[in-house]
This record gives C-alpha cells, sequence and structure tokens, in this order.
C-alpha cells in the first residue's frame, strides 16, 4: 500500500525562505521541466504564482508554479515538481487541489507535457482529461494537451441543457443574428438559407 503523507500547503512570495529550495527543486529536474531562468522563478513569486509543500511545515518537498491567461480566462500548469524521496505520497494530488482551490474564478487549469515523460497516469489521476497532441519543442518529440474544467456553465452548456427542456434547439453565430436584424444585410445569401420553408417545416 503506498503511503500518503499530510503536507503544509501555502503560496510563496519573493521574499519566501523556500524561494531558493524551489528554484535547486527545478534546477535538479530541469530534464523534465520547461526551461525557466532563475529570474522567471522570482517573477512568478511576485505575482505571486508558486504553491509549496512543507513537511513539518519546515522542509519544502515540492513546489506548483503556475501562469494565468486573462485573455483566455484560464490558468497554465508551468512545473509540478515533487522532490524523488516525496513522489509517489500523494503531494502532487495536494499541491494540485489547492490550485484548483484557488482559481475556481477562470474556466479551469491546462498544461503541457511530453508524452515520453509517461505521466498520462498520473494526469488522469489528477482528473485532468487529455485534448489533444501536439509536436514538443524538442524536434522528434510528442507532447499532449491536458486539461481540468472548473465546470463554468458556457454556449454549449447553456445549449445542453435547453436541449433536455425543449424540442428544438440551436446556436446562433452571432453575425447571421446580425444580418437579420440589420435590414440591408438581410439578402446575404447564407443566412437566407435559414428561412428556407423545408428548414422552418
Amino acid at each position: 500500500m503506498v503511503e500518503h503523507i499530510q503536507v503544509s500547503i501555502e503560496e510563496i512570495d519573493d521574499k519566501s525562505q523556500y524561494l531558493d529550495t524551489v528554484i535547486k527543486l527545478g534546477d535538479a529536474n530541469k530534464a523534465t521541466l520547461s526551461f525557466f531562468p532563475k529570474g522567471a522563478f522570482h517573477k512568478h513569486a511576485i505575482r505571486p504564482q508558486i504553491i509549496v509543500a512543507l513537511e513539518n511545515k519546515t522542509e519544502c518537498i515540492g513546489y506548483l508554479l503556475y501562469d494565468v491567461s486573462s485573455k483566455y480566462n484560464r490558468v497554465k500548469i508551468l512545473h509540478l515538481c515533487i522532490a524523488p524521496s516525496h513522489q509517489g505520497k500523494g503531494v502532487a494530488r495536494q499541491l494540485v487541489d489547492y490550485l484548483i482551490k484557488i482559481t475556481k474564478q477562470y474556466t479551469g487549469i491546462g498544461l503541457t507535457c511530453r508524452r515520453d515523460y509517461g505521466l498520462d497516469s498520473m494526469w488522469t489521476k489528477l482528473n485532468f482529461v487529455a485534448q489533444y497532441n501536439k509536436p514538443a519543442k524538442t524536434i522528434g518529440k510528442e507532447s499532449t494537451y491536458w486539461w481540468l474544467d472548473h465546470g463554468h456553465p458556457n454556449l454549449f452548456s447553456n445549449a445542453a441543457n435547453e436541449q433536455r427542456e425543449h424540442k428544438y434547439c440551436v446556436v446562433l453565430d452571432d453575425n447571421i443574428f446580425f444580418n437579420f436584424l440589420v435590414e440591408s444585410n438581410v439578402d446575404n445569401e447564407e443566412s437566407k438559407f435559414l428561412l428556407a420553408d423545408w428548414f422552418l417545416g
């Protein structure tokens, strides 16, 4: 049976005593983490966008470093790093759960991970879903984009709810709507197809 340990989870800033340990952990595992200069760690600490796992509230044994996209209203995990001696003990789960808790206002959390790292089962256990594969930055390698959705209503989920309640349900592109709204656009051929007798029944 795998031993799971309970750790203290907290966000740190650039003045934290644990930042140097975070940087050392990142450097020691740079073979499987995206390239990150020391200044980038400090930048994310200032924001603050680094979460650490502390054993006995004193020793930093792992960290999660993330970024936020205001444009797409989503969070992206850049690093999830656990000290080798503490891997497989549920530390990654506690870090991700904390990130989920503090980012509920966003649509969800995404990340990119090289397929040859063999971490698919870990991301699946953490409730991420593989979305698509794409070429990695390293030539000849492939990455998977993983997504954990926060479950906020959107255009498609609203349509699904409407479909359950009504016989007819459509999602209408706003350009088509404006074609009908503005009389000068009523002759738009593509939009006019919606007025055909066979379509309206």
